[in-house]
């Protein structure tokens, strides 16, 4: 507990972000700084979200409705081991996004797709294909989603584990030109990558 105070302290210097009220509390601008490096991972089932994605997907009542449902759906079936599941519907949802290239979950919808293609490439040992993936995974100008909480990071977080820290970090500066709002999130997990260590990316496994 004392290394994480004196961490604090010496974050808060170097980025001259305010302190801590107390011991448990550090200020917004500081959180991200504290929360990569020493909160906890936070637990995926993604056996659940697959099973809640496939159902919301069987519920579209139309080929909008199921283009919007499919991202989810072959994220967290790669997610959860099922490849030729996830691939069929990543490559289903890439060929509709061609119809909508104009609406606002575009991005999602490219992002979804690449990264399941990615973690399934990367799974199969094939990390050119994986690294292609996850750079497509954010060839866009984002969405609402997006640009404002930043995308899915389970694709980044497996790269890192395969050793593909370069590409984590060209990842990252491409996040840039959507996340304006994500820029102190983005910097902490370029620095500790850069550092040779794994950021704790939070919530964004979750996205």
């Amino acid at each position: 507990m004392l290394m994480k105070i004196l961490l604090i302290v010496v974050i808060a210097l170097v980025t001259g972000t305010a302190g801590f009220v107390g011991l448990g509390f550090v200020s917004a601008k500081l959180w991200p700084h504290y929360a990569a490096r020493f909160m906890p991972d936070i637990p995926v089932d993604a056996a659940a979200r697959a099973n809640e994605a496939q159902t919301r997907l069987g519920e579209a009542s139309d080929q909008y409705a199921r283009w919007i449902a499919l991202g989810n759906a072959a994220l967290w079936k790669a997610a959860q081991g099922d490849s030729a599941g996830a691939a069929a519907l990543a490559t289903e949802l890439l060929v509709m996004t061609e119809r909508y290239k104009d609406d606002w979950n575009y991005g999602n919808a490219i992002h979804k797709a690449n990264s399941a293609l990615g973690i399934i490439a990367l799974r199969n040992g094939d990390k050119v294909s994986a690294r292609r993936h996850l750079l497509a995974s954010v060839d866009s100008k984002g969405s609402p989603q997006m640009n404002s909480f930043g995308p899915n990071m389970q694709l980044a977080d497996a790269m890192l584990n395969a050793g593909e820290q370069e590409t984590v970090l060209a990842y990252f500066a491409r996040c840039r030109m959507f996340w304006k709002m994500g820029h102190v999130y983005l910097d902490t997990w370029s620095s500790i990558v850069r550092d040779g260590g794994r950021p704790h990316f939070g919530a964004n496994l979750l996205y």
